[in-house]
């Protein structure tokens, strides 16, 4: 059996469309547990729209509980590029812009060959605030095939990297959207 190191980018790719395919199938994702952290942005900045970029199963969930405590929010749109529902699987249009942006515990599953593209996209979609989470350790999940095997001992945490790392990358994206749009997006980060 290949080993996680041994696999091209397109076979990493593959792997973990099929993995994420089968956690998504048994509600692994879409936690809660940022709702309160949300509410306290959108009331705080008074912001109208949200892009839940990665915002896996549980998505309805937390659109109702914002829609039900943030009356001003118009416009909660979800996104996985993972996900089995054609609705929160395409990506909103070219040059759609959120209030907010939130991307939680997403950036640590991509791949490193990835990440300057998304930090970019997140930042260049953001109208007043970037929320990220970012767990700098490895996860309790593995990559898995279609039967929830674990296939190469290989974490769905692909980017285990020290905060300094992770905040060169996202300095390198903040300096490419200000290149391009001459402005400045706050964003707020959360640890994990």
């Amino acid at each position: 059996m290949p080993t996680w190191n041994s696999l091209t980018y397109n076979e990493k790719c593959e792997a973990l469309q099929i993995a994420y395919s089968w956690y998504h199938s048994k509600n692994y994702f879409g936690s809660q547990a940022q709702i309160p952290t949300l509410l306290t942005l959108i009331n705080e900045y008074r912001l109208t729209s949200v892009l839940d970029y990665g915002c896996g199963s549980g998505h309805k969930k937390i659109w109702e509980s914002l829609k039900a405590m943030c009356p001003s929010l118009k416009t909660y749109r979800p996104y996985d590029p993972y996900s089995k529902q054609p609705e929160i699987r395409n990506y909103p249009p070219a040059g759609s812009r959120f209030d907010l942006v939130s991307c939680t515990d997403v950036l640590e599953h991509l791949l490193i060959e990835d990440l300057e593209d998304v930090l970019t996209d997140l930042l260049f979609c953001t109208n007043k605030m970037l929320y990220l989470t970012i767990c700098l350790s490895h996860a309790g999940k593995m990559v898995v095939d279609a039967n929830g095997e674990d296939l190469y001992n290989q974490s769905l945490h692909t980017i285990v990297k020290p905060k300094d790392w992770w905040l060169a990358q996202i300095a390198k994206a903040e300096r490419t959207v200000r290149d391009k749009q001459a402005r400045s997006i706050p964003i707020k980060i959360l640890w994990t």
